[in-house]
């Protein structure tokens, strides 16, 4: 008997388990596939979102116990015990996984486990541990994530030249590491081994880190890392990398000429590369599936989301493409939004947080703009929390109504950017901030006295 559903998912990521989850919510007959029950919640899940954040809390605190004198503590003895900390990162991600599955069960979605093709129109064939089956649908979704992508001068052996992946398992904190790529997967880790107390160094090939963000921002964290004893190359690459005993004498070329410096452990954080679904069934654009930006649609029946399409490759943009799918399907009204509106967020402990354009990219398109900055040493619970450090920065038209972008480099920027992110979308305007009562002492009156500028 042929195995028929409504809709088939392919790849069980944020993209692809939150589309499954609503679609069968509203009785669609739903099969999720994807290659190992181990890969459920993706990248974002077993190797990026939670993962990291939780091994950067966890290297806070101890950073925070090395510094204990300065607040009026003593605390003698430290040690680090990493396979504790593993641990304890795996507890979080097995009860999020777990809580996952059941949602699968209590919504009737059958997860099959298994190696997915398309085969042709409303086909999809799966290759199990046992045997190769068809199973039918009137639509299938692509949701298959993405993979680190490498570098031709170093290729990873997962031992001392590694990923983002390969970061969250080493078996020793490394004494000197390379980080290669200084955007947010390169900082948040330059972070996490600086608390741990490793040297490190970030190369980056563009002129600042966080190249693709507001230049104050990358201005101000750049400092506060290199505060920290981070060190940072920027306009700068790798010559060679040549093999030592423990480790790598590496060639940097940067604006003050060559250098060789060692390391033993070499990260390589230069960003990520959309997977593949064989056989050839799909025509890929510069490595991406083509979809109407409206539907998700790739062809008639078939749709892809997450990372496989273009746009920032964040988990909550999966989530945002699953509800452009969702909604299709289901005949009901379709929100787009232009991606420059996705949140942006780099967990540093002073975090980085945007949304809209930058101040470069306003120009660049001769918008006429102000501009206002406010800075966390006039805020009264940064000051008391001895947390002081960064600055909020909005971007309006010529008039001070309309947000054109917004960037907070302080604590708590990625909770704190979404009132903003609210008061775009329900087209606010952004001086009617300055009239909202904010609590005192909160991080978010910050927003309100920068608005108060306007």
């Amino acid at each position: 008997m042929q195995e028929s559903y409504d809709i088939i998912i392919i790849g069980a990521g944020p993209a692809g388990y939150h589309t499954a989850i609503k679609l069968a919510e509203k009785g669609k007959k739903t099969a999720l596939i994807d290659k190992s029950h181990k890969n459920v919640g993706g990248v974002c899940l077993n190797e990026g979102c939670i993962p990291t954040k939780a091994l950067l809390n966890l290297s806070n605190i101890y950073s925070t116990i090395n510094s204990s004198k300065e607040l009026g503590f003593n605390f003698e003895n430290k040690s680090i015990n990493l396979q504790k900390m593993y641990e304890k990162i795996s507890s979080s991600q097995t009860q999020l996984q777990d809580g996952l599955f059941l949602l699968f069960k209590k919504n009737g979605i059958d997860f099959i486990e298994g190696v997915a093709e398309i085969e042709k129109k409303g086909i999809v064939k799966i290759k199990t541990a046992n045997e190769e089956k068809n199973i039918f649908s009137k639509d299938i979704i692509i949701s298959i994530g993405s993979h680190p992508s490498g570098i031709k001068e170093l290729t990873f052996n997962h031992k001392d030249i590694i990923s983002s992946k390969d970061a969250l398992t080493l078996s020793s904190i490394p004494k000197n590491i390379l980080i290669v790529g200084g955007g947010a997967i390169g900082v948040e880790f330059a972070e996490i081994f600086n608390d741990l107390e490793s040297n490190v160094t970030i190369i980056e090939m563009e002129k600042t880190i966080l190249p693709r963000e507001d230049t104050d921002t990358s201005k101000h964290l750049s400092m506060y890392l290199k505060k920290k004893g981070i060190n940072i190359f920027n306009s700068s690459k790798i010559l060679k990398a040549e093999k030592q005993d423990n480790g790598y004498e590496v060639t940097i070329e940067s604006q003050n000429g060559e250098k060789k410096l060692f390391y033993d452990t070499i990260l390589i954080a230069t960003g990520r590369k959309p997977n593949t679904i064989s056989p050839n069934f799909i025509q890929y654009k510069n490595g991406f599936i083509p979809t109407d930006t409206a539907t998700k649609k790739y062809s008639e029946n078939i749709y892809a989301i997450g990372d496989v399409t273009t746009g920032p490759m964040l988990a909550h943009k999966a989530y945002f493409d699953a509800d452009i799918a969702v909604n299709t399907i289901l005949g009901k009204k379709v929100n787009i939004i232009d991606h420059c509106w996705i949140p942006r967020i780099t967990y540093s402990h002073i975090e980085t947080a945007s949304i809209g354009l930058t101040e470069t990219e306003i120009k660049n398109k001769n918008i006429p703009y102000k501009t206002v900055k406010h800075f966390f040493k006039a805020n009264g619970k940064a000051v008391s929390f001895g947390t002081d450090t960064g600055f909020i920065k909005i971007i309006t038209d010529e008039e001070g109504g309309s947000l054109l972008g917004a960037h907070i480099f302080g604590k708590e920027a990625g909770e704190l950017i979404h009132i903003l992110l609210t008061a775009q979308r329900s087209k606010m305007n952004i001086n009617e901030l300055k009239n909202i009562p904010f609590a005192h002492p909160t991080y978010s009156e910050i927003i309100k006295e920068a608005c108060e500028k306007l």
